[in-house]
């Protein structure tokens, strides 16, 4: 069947309207995150917008509507993730101008497109709006994938935002909590309550704003629904998805801990799996490019044998998967390396007979520790000390740190400053 002009200015026009509407609908609370708008406005780049799903992008291009005072009658908001656009072809976003146009004679649209990885050589739409002089922004889930994705299609052409779920300071901000010196202390159970809750059940927006922890769960649950069979099923064509869907729930449970894929290997023969290695490294490959998990490699080492320790982007993920009782130590090294993560730091870990640094950032060493005191002070220290005299590097010492039965505030142990509960 050809292109029915026609019927795609009819479409497309309703579209345009009815993605006003729905912009103009949308409320965003701040996000930490700042840029340049001279990218966009003086220099013309495409502003790429990308993180895993749900983590708030959508909201985000509010927020930068707001910031650079753009009216919502100036926005060309589409949503390729709708089904009204399955349709969308690249031919279609030379339309776009005219009939912007035509609604609003005078005005120059901005254009802003939710998950444009749903179309098919995007890329080449974007350019030609782009070489029109237009505006343009745009988001894109499978972090990690689309992130290469758009960098090659795009070369030169783009500057990419990465937003992830909610920090601690902004998740403390969604729930109306403001920290202040004066009241911290009659506050303090309230901010350990919520402090519980932001470890157990992340940051994800939608998932933080929902009233019951039953609807939060059910959230996440969706999550990890979609993301298995949008991201990672049909994305790549697997074939063996029950294989997948164990690999899935294997990695989720293993967060934080030494990954084995010799170990997963066995233990899914054992369960009735025809697999091989290659398989489970490229199954692996395929959840990690999802950006829901993170791979980190052991200092000083790299290349497919090595020892690699997994995490999550969100601690929720682990909370509805998990088949057990929470263990808040997991919990917290997995939100201190999100935090880490999301401020740009390169990481590593350190592990060597009985001494292990959880993360090896460039200039600095970071040790967790949920509860700290005089029998577990020393084996926390013998880390940074291994490492220093393993590499004759001296570094920044941080001891992060959720209860301590030695310790009432911020201080020095032996050279290393531990933050308190309040990180």
């Amino acid at each position: 069947m050809g292109y029915n002009f026609l019927m795609k200015r009819k479409d497309l026009t309703l579209c345009i309207l009815d993605g006003q509407e729905t912009f103009s609908l949308k409320h965003p609370l701040t996000r930490d995150v700042s840029w340049d708008f001279s990218l966009s406005t003086e220099l013309l780049k495409i502003i790429t917008i990308s993180g895993v799903r749900r983590s708030g992008k959508t909201m985000y291009l509010k927020q930068i509507a707001q910031e650079m005072k753009i009216s919502d009658e100036w926005v060309v908001f589409l949503d390729f993730s709708e089904s009204t656009l399955s349709d969308f072809t690249v031919r279609d976003f030379e339309l776009l101008p005219t009939l912007y146009y035509e609604l609003f004679p005078g005005r120059k649209p901005i254009f802003m497109f939710d998950e444009i990885q749903e179309v098919e050589d995007f890329e080449k739409g974007l350019r030609y709006l782009q070489n029109k002089q237009y505006q343009i922004f745009v988001t894109g889930s499978s972090a990690s994938l689309f992130s290469r994705d758009i960098a090659s299609r795009l070369r030169g052409k783009t500057v990419e935002i990465i937003i992830y779920p909610l920090s601690f300071k902004e998740f403390l901000r969604f729930r109306q909590f403001e920290v202040k010196p004066e009241s911290l202390q009659r506050r303090r159970a309230a901010l350990r309550r919520l402090t519980e809750e932001y470890l157990r059940l992340g940051g994800f927006p939608e998932v933080v704003l929902s009233p019951s922890i039953e609807t939060k769960k059910l959230l996440l649950n969706s999550y990890l629904d979609t993301m298995l069979l949008r991201d990672v099923i049909e994305k790549n064509q697997v074939q063996n998805v029950p294989l997948m869907g164990q690999l899935l729930n294997k990695s989720i449970k293993s967060f934080t801990k030494h990954i084995s894929l010799h170990a997963w290997y066995n233990d899914l023969k054992s369960m009735g799996f025809k697999v091989s290695k290659d398989t489970l490294y490229t199954y692996l490959g395929y959840l990690t490019d999802t950006g829901f998990f993170h791979l980190v490699e052991k200092f000083g080492s790299s290349g497919k044998q090595a020892r690699q320790k997994i995490y999550l982007i969100d601690n929720g993920l682990y909370e509805v998967r998990r088949g057990s009782q929470s263990d808040f130590g997991k919990l917290l090294e997995n939100a201190v390396y999100v935090h880490l993560n999301a401020g740009g730091a390169e990481l590593s870990y350190f592990s060597d007979t009985d001494a292990e640094v959880d993360f090896v950032c460039e200039n600095r060493l970071v040790q967790v520790c949920y509860e700290l005191n005089e029998g577990n002070k020393e084996r926390e220290m013998r880390g940074f000390l291994h490492f220093e005299k393993c590499f004759g590097s001296k570094r920044e010492r941080s001891l992060v740190v959720m209860d301590s039965d030695i310790l009432d505030c911020d201080e020095q142990i032996e050279g290393s400053h531990v933050l308190s509960g309040d990180w």
